[in-house]
This record gives structure tokens, sequence and C-alpha cells, in this order.
């Protein structure tokens, strides 16, 4: 029987183990305390407690990086009548990624998220299932982008930060959102850049942890070495987003509604 090493979770990533960064615990109670000195008969029940590690405050979003707009996404934000278009195939895919994430972490597979339209919803989709991922099974899931990735490792090459690498702890949390792969400046490329994005996707790859990749172009297109593409190919299953904008649809419809507002004023 093969042996499977990459499905254990690591919850020490949380800065308060006890409640998972919820804010609650579960603790036991008699009856009557619960509901009352009627019900002194009763068993004793288990009811939901403010952490007393962490005083009952639940880790805020912005721990997982999500971008400030996007703060209190989840799946049940995703609006994607928006779109106007048949898009159930993506749904049907988003609904099991999160759903039954636990399959897809045994698999170690991920999601290609793309579409060449800016403002499409790639990195609202993404924070959206990362967040919903996270609340349902208490996983460690981080959010950067692929520009602010590298930046993160030249700083712990600065003499002063030596010995202390701020980047691994993407390389090591459960659920990895990389989002805009192909948008570091052309100048970057070269076998540094390759080099660092091999040491994350194929470190992440070869453990069998999941990864969120988003980008404004196909797999193909990517301008990165051949080793990375492939692996990506081979752990993500690949999502096209419509070619709308829904961001600049959202923007018109504002406009409109403020104009029309202070007409009627």
């Amino acid at each position: 029987m093969k042996e499977v090493t990459h499905m254990a979770i690591n919850y020490q990533t949380y800065k308060c183990p006890a409640c998972c960064d919820t804010g609650w615990i579960i603790r036991q109670m008699s009856a009557a305390e619960a509901y009352g000195p009627a019900m002194a008969d009763w068993p004793d029940v288990d009811v939901a407690a403010p952490c007393p590690h962490c005083g009952g405050k639940p880790a805020l979003h912005s721990d997982c990086g999500f971008p400030k707009e996007f703060s209190e996404a989840d799946i049940s934000r995703f609006r994607w009548e928006e779109y106007d278009v048949d898009t159930q195939r993506i749904q049907q895919i988003a609904n099991t990624f999160w759903q039954n994430y636990s399959a897809w972490s045994m698999e170690g597979m991920g999601l290609y998220i793309w579409s060449k339209t800016r403002g499409s919803g790639k990195t609202f989709l993404a924070c959206c299932l990362g967040q919903s991922i996270r609340e349902k099974y208490h996983v460690s899931v981080k959010f950067t982008t692929s520009v602010d990735y590298l930046a993160t490792v030249t700083e712990s090459y600065r003499e002063e930060n030596r010995g202390r690498d701020e980047s691994q702890v993407y390389r090591e949390c459960e659920l990895l959102i990389l989002d805009d792969l192909g948008a570091e400046n052309r100048s970057q490329k070269n076998n540094w850049t390759d080099k660092e994005f091999f040491r994350l996707l194929g470190g992440r790859f070869s453990q069998g942890k999941v990864t969120v990749i988003t980008s404004n172009m196909p797999i193909q297109s990517l301008n990165i070495d051949d080793r990375i593409s492939s692996r990506i190919n081979a752990k993500s299953i690949i999502v096209q987003l419509p070619e709308i904008s829904v961001r600049q649809m959202q923007a018109e419809e504002k406009k409109k509604k403020f104009v029309n507002r202070l007409m009627n004023i």
C-alpha cells in the first residue's frame, strides 16, 4: 500500500491553538447552569464560550493577507449572476473545491483561475474560496501576490534580516493563494525569479500542499521555467472565468446610482 505523507495539516500556524483563531471554544456545563434550575435533572451540555486563552477575539481575515476590499469575502458573497453567461461548470468546480476540500487536499490538487480581462473576479473568487475553507476546515490560509512574494524573499536575503525569513510561511501554509502570477516586471525575469518560484511551487507540490493561482494568462503563456509551468498544470484544475469585467460593471452601476441620488435631492 502506498504511504500518503502529505495529509498532515499544520495546526501550529494558529495564533491561538486552543480555539484555532475562532475566538470560541466548546466547554461542558450543567444543564441547570445553561438553561436554569428547572433543567437540573438534565444531563450536562456542550456550549460555545469565549476562548479564555485569547480573550475570545477571533483572528482578523487580514491575518491571511487578503486585500482589504476582500476582508469579508466568502463564497456566499460571490455573485455568479453578474456574468450573465452560463457559469454552471465553473460553479460546480468552485463548490466542490471548498465543500470537499479534504479530497482535494488528499490529492494535493489546486486551482488555476485565469482570464485575460482585468476585474473579472479572479482574485475575489480565490479569496472567497480561501476564507470559506478556512472557516470550515480550520486550516492555515495565506494570500500573496507574485510580486509581493518576490519582494518578501528579497528582504529575507538582506544582512539585517539574516535568520528571519518571512517568506517561509507561504511555503508551509496548508492553502496558499498566489495572486496575479505572470504580472512580474519582465526585467525581473531571470534565473533567480525562476529559482524562487520553483522553490515555492515545486516545494508545495512535492509536499502535497494545495495552491490556488490566479493569472491574466493561460499556463502555457507564463514566462517561467517549463519545470514550473508543467507542475502547475499537473497540480491544478484550470478555471477560465468569463471575459467580462465585473469590476467595471459594478463601478458603472455605483456611478449611475450616485448621479441619480444627487439629481433627486
